[in-house]
């Protein structure tokens, strides 16, 4: 008797020790650490940058840049930022969005002239805010994009909150 594809798959997931040890060994996979970059944060960001990127090498499109903004949305949502909803966001072509590194100090914006969005993201990896870096950050965005929705994402390790209320 043959079996269908699902129940060969089934079989091959049910009780498969390796599948259950790689699955492990995945999770607890760290790419900054098999590159000794673990505290670099300007590599962290570059490589956020890169997955972002709808036209880099990766070839997976917009699907990292989707899934972190739906992410971010539905956590705005929950603490009752304004932000894109996940609707918007979900109906949004990726084509017009610009990953930009470093710009004003910046660590990443995520921009789109198309839907007047922007996405400011301060990355942290063993650090905190200083000499009033956000403040500053705040400003030039709102001064640069006077009429765009406007999402201030604080990123760390740990999930530690900024000093600055506008994050």
């Amino acid at each position: 008797m043959e079996i269908s594809a699902k129940q060969a798959l089934e079989q091959f997931i049910h009780k498969n020790t390796e599948l259950q040890k790689l699955e492990d060994i995945l999770k607890n996979f760290n790419i900054f650490s098999a590159l000794k970059i673990e505290n670099v944060e300007i590599r962290h960001s570059n490589f956020l940058s890169w997955l972002f990127d709808p036209n880099e090498t990766h070839k997976a499109n917009e699907i990292f840049l989707k899934l972190f903004i739906n992410e971010v949305a539905m956590k705005a949502s929950t603490l009752d930022i304004k932000c894109p909803t996940v609707f918007d966001i979900d109906s949004w072509s990726y084509d017009s969005f610009e990953i930009i590194r470093e710009w004003k100090n910046i660590d990443i914006l995520i921009k789109t002239d198309r839907y007047k969005t922007v996405f400011l993201i301060e990355n942290k990896v063993y650090s905190s805010e200083h000499s009033n870096q956000l403040e500053r950050y705040y400003d030039i965005i709102e001064s640069e994009y006077p009429n765009y929705n406007k999402v201030y994402i604080y990123l760390t390790l740990d999930g530690t909150l900024p000093l600055n209320e506008n994050y």
